[in-house]
């Protein structure tokens, strides 16, 4: 690094020339199911959610880590929810909103989903898993994708 300038060795046999280029042309790219936290800038500590019960000055939130966190409603900000959004669940298929699941105990990668359950009372029957953890199904199940954070 001199300044504004980069130079980098390419790492192939073949290839022993130094590449320079300006540091504002440097890029990070990432590999579909790969875990980003952001640390800095325009998103840092954004977290998401689904509103889950609203009073007449505060609502109550299940956040992606499973908490009910109670918020002013200035705080909250709306989001647009991707609907062609997808992660793999345990068995490598494709999972995406909408579809019917399976939960299972298997190790866990970074994408949550809300689920919803029509059995289960608390939260109005939504709460939060990540993708490795779920298993598609087929058919009418207990259990259904709502929403994708990736």
């Amino acid at each position: 690094i001199d300044g504004d300038s980069i130079r980098i060795l390419a790492k192939h046999e073949t290839s022993k020339v130094e590449i320079a280029f300006k540091a504002n042309e440097l890029r990070k790219y990432f590999s579909i199911g790969n875990h980003v936290k952001v640390l800095n800038g325009r998103y840092e500590g954004e977290t998401v959610g689904v509103v889950i019960r609203i009073e007449k000055e505060r609502l109550h939130r299940l956040n992606m880590d499973g908490k009910v966190q109670v918020l002013p409603i200035q705080l909250v900000t709306k989001r647009k929810i991707n609907r062609n959004a997808a992660a793999i669940d345990s068995q490598n298929n494709n999972l995406n909103v909408g579809d019917m699941s399976t939960r299972t105990n298997k190790t866990s990668l970074s994408s949550f989903f809300l689920i919803f359950c029509r059995t289960l009372t608390e939260n109005g029957g939504i709460f939060v898993r990540k993708a490795r953890n779920l298993l598609l199904a087929g058919g009418q199940e207990l259990f259904q994708v709502i929403a994708f954070f990736p």
